[in-house]
Order: C-alpha cells, then structure tokens, then sequence
C-alpha cells in the first residue's frame, strides 16, 4: 500500500525496501521542523531524488503566498542537478514546481539530480522558506545538507 501523505518522514517511497530507515537530515526550528530525506535508492546514471519536507508547528502554517526555494550545491563535479527553476538547473521552487503543499502544515520540495559516480555524496544548500501565525510571518533562509550514497 502507498505511504498516507501526512505519514512520518521514515516511511518508505512506493518500490522502496520496506521499513528500512533512508539517508535523512533534521533540523529543528523555531515553529517549524525540517527533514531532508533521499527517495528510494541513488544509482549511477539515474534520476535520484531527494525531499526536503517542511513541517510548520503549533499554531503556525505554510505561507502559501511565499516564493519558496532550495539553491542546491555539491563538492562532486560529476554531479547535476536537474532543476527547471530560470535561475539555473541547482536551484528548486515554488515558481518551477518543486514545492507542493500537504495541508495547512505540511509541505515538501523535491531536489532532482544525477551522479556520474557511485560513492558518498552530500547535497547541500540554503532553503528559504516561511510559517505564518495568525500573528505573523516568520522568513528562514535555513542551511540543510543530506549525505547519501550513490550506487554503481
């Protein structure tokens, strides 16, 4: 059965070996959470994707009207990234269709790439991003990275 949208970060992608943990990063902030998370496996040569998922907490929710976005940024020169964003293929938005809402408080950006080389890799990057109260909104340009592994 496919994974319920609001299910935890853990949960493995449809085709995906069942219940074991993927490569993830978490970051706790101030009325949000954020997990990057590798979907499925990476291979050589494959598209491989990676999810940076925004959880907005207590009384705060997605700011629908932000132009939400990942620069994406690499050590590996045999890598790409494959974003569509006019900024260029390393950058991942809300304007380019990376960034979907799950909700009021959920929300995910997916970072697309390619490896030409199997073995450790880190996707780093600056994420912006924002949660709102009925009070106020809160703007985060928050650094996140994600260590996987590419296989051959």
């Amino acid at each position: 059965a496919a994974p319920k949208k609001d299910a935890p970060a853990t949960t493995s992608p449809p085709g995906a070996a069942a219940a074991v943990p993927l490569a993830a990063a978490h970051v706790d902030g101030k009325n949000f959470r954020l997990d990057f998370v590798a979907e499925g496996d990476c291979k050589v040569g494959g598209e491989c994707r990676a999810v940076i998922r925004l959880e907005a907490l207590g009384e705060y929710h997605i700011n629908k009207e932000y132009p939400y976005k990942f620069k994406a940024e690499t050590k590996r020169e045999d890598v790409e990234f494959l974003g569509t964003d006019p900024a260029g293929k390393a950058t991942f938005s809300k304007a380019a269709g990376d960034f979907k809402t799950e909700g009021e408080q959920k929300a995910t950006m997916t970072v697309r790439f390619k490896a030409g080389a199997g073995g450790p890799l880190t996707i780093m990057g600056t994420y912006k991003m924002s949660v709102c109260s009925a009070q106020n909104c809160q703007l985060e340009s928050q650094p996140i990275s994600l260590d996987l592994a590419v296989k051959s």
